[in-house]
């Protein structure tokens, strides 16, 4: 039988621990961590009946094993300020963060919880050497007599501290508000002593909330979103904020994937992604690729999984001229009149038109796409048609005209017959031709006078000049989607099933999602 810790005298003939007086093991014990406390109380019974473990300390237990590498991942940092988060939401690394939900006591993944819950002050992870992080256990002697002065005690002791970090919590409350940014001059401030002093605070204060942190699994099943006016979606199929992910394009960002997996059935070189993606013009917002996407997690009542929104699409039309719009550029999604609806994998299941209906969705998406695309291969070429033919600054170079715009389709401007500028009309048969003609342009613009090659070749035409091959590439990669798409009805069905992007590790399979890492039950964790 194995001999429980300090029940036996060491080699050097030291006293076992149980030999010692009650109120002094009761002093060792206050000085452990969480993790150490609740590990001492499962070594012998005598501990056990000492420490007499109460849910407080198995909560506090989960929240510290939540900050060791090996079980809770990394440890981000938030910086409110801005909002600038290290790492960022698309890094790998975050695929294997996870966050304690203190109602179910399990270690889930970040994408369980909305963004309140794990970048708020009170529930993200503290910071390495911050208070929180290096606390020990609050701990209190059970006394038999009336339990419950344990309880009052612990809360005592929070309540002295919470007052105690009263000035602290303010002043980080002031850099989140700017105050401290103002000097009263127009000059930028200097945001490195600003920075370091909210650091400061943020040390002391972050992280004392953990424990009010719930899943939303649980806060479903308690009900939390029953009465809620800031929860997107119906009480009972709620839809929530979750993270900020970057996207090439929308098409990307609504199909995660899917142009990977249509390559592994068509090698075709077309839907090789270009390298890199093109930059964006600033004022154009058709696929806004400068700025992290809002993703949304939602609820399905008919197989009770929470999800990405992006996995009822067939519910919530993803065109870019579809009421839905707003939710492709980070604001709320319009939900009224289709909600709630089943997921993707429901839909088929119930209804044999789902194949032919979600792709004729997903071609709508993909040709809404294609004007701005297109806007950006066409831009650079009428701003030469108008600087050659209207402008003066190079109506004096009619050889290079001649070269450079012959033979090229240009027609009168369809969008406004008033307009006596021509406009170029490209399709497939014309791309070869810019695709050649554009070295001739380059040629020709280093051949330019400085004086006049600095008023040509400006931000954005210097954009269009650098950038054209790539842009080329996504336009005739979504030609060859759209292509592929209208010719087989199964393709997105497929994907669905296989790929499943938008599905979320179940909590309905613990016993298979522990094993695969995905989820971490509180009584599965050793104690270290």
């Amino acid at each position: 039988m194995a001999t429980a810790i300090g029940d036996s005298p060491s080699a050097s003939g030291a006293l076992p621990l149980s030999t010692l007086p009650t109120e002094v093991l009761c002093v060792i014990i206050a000085h452990l961590d969480p993790i150490s406390l609740i590990a001492v109380s499962q070594t012998s019974r005598l501990f056990r009946t000492i420490i007499s473990p109460s849910h407080n300390d198995f909560v506090q237990r989960l929240l510290a094993l939540e900050l060791l590498p090996q079980y809770g991942g990394i440890v981000p940092l938030f910086r409110a300020r801005d909002n600038a988060l290290t790492p960022p939401w698309d890094d790998p690394i975050w695929h294997a963060n996870k966050y304690a939900c203190c109602v179910c006591h399990r270690l889930r993944s970040h994408m369980w919880f909305d963004n309140h819950s794990i970048l708020r002050l009170g529930t993200r992870k503290p910071p390495p050497g911050s208070r929180e992080a290096t606390k020990i256990t609050d701990w209190e002697p059970l006394e038999l007599r009336d339990p419950a002065v344990r309880w009052k005690r612990i809360q005592r002791r929070a309540a002295e501290e919470e007052e105690l970090l009263g000035p602290e919590r303010r002043v980080y409350r002031r850099f989140c508000n700017g105050a401290d940014n103002m000097d009263g001059t127009l000059m930028r401030p200097d945001f490195q002593p600003i920075d370091r002093r909210a650091e400061q605070a943020e040390m002391m204060v972050c992280g004392r909330e953990r424990h009010k942190r719930a899943c939303n699994e649980c806060r479903q099943r308690r009900g939390d979103f029953e009465h809620q006016k800031t929860v997107m979606g119906i009480g009972g199929a709620p839809v929530l904020r979750s993270r900020k992910i970057a996207f090439p394009d929308a098409f990307e960002r609504h199909l995660p994937g899917f142009i990977d997996f249509l390559l592994e059935r068509t090698p075709d070189p077309a839907l090789l992604p270009p390298r890199p993606y093109p930059r964006v013009f600033k004022v154009w917002h058709d696929e806004r690729r400068d700025e992290p996407w809002t993703m949304y997690t939602a609820y399905c009542v008919s197989c009770s999984e929470w999800q990405e929104l992006a996995a009822f699409r067939h519910y919530i039309p993803w065109a870019m001229d579809d009421p839905a719009r707003p939710v492709m550029f980070g604001r709320e999604p319009n939900l009224r009149g289709r909600w709630p609806a089943p997921c993707n994998k429901c839909a088929q299941e119930a209804s044999f038109t789902f194949p032919s209906q979600v792709t004729n969705e997903a071609i709508s998406l993909a040709k809404s796409l294609l004007p701005g695309i297109k806007q950006r291969l066409v831009f650079g070429w009428n701003m030469l048609y108008e600087d050659f033919k209207y402008a003066d600054r190079l109506a004096g170079f009619p050889a290079a005209s001649e070269r450079i715009l012959s033979g090229l389709p240009y027609v009168a401007n369809p969008e406004n017959r008033h307009d006596i500028r021509k406009v170029i009309q490209i399709n497939e048969d014309v791309l070869p031709v810019l695709r050649s003609r554009i070295w001739d342009v380059r040629a020709f613009m280093k051949e330019l006078p400085s004086d006049t090659h600095g008023q040509i070749v400006d931000s954005w035409f210097r954009l269009w000049l650098e950038d054209y091959e790539l842009n080329d590439a996504c336009y005739v990669r979504m030609l060859k989607v759209i292509k592929l798409l209208e010719a087989s009805d199964y393709l997105l069905p497929t994907y669905f099933q296989e790929r499943d992007p938008y599905r979320l590790p179940s909590p309905r399979a613990l016993h298979q999602s522990s094993v695969h890492g995905t989820e971490t039950s509180v009584s599965n964790l050793s104690a270290r």
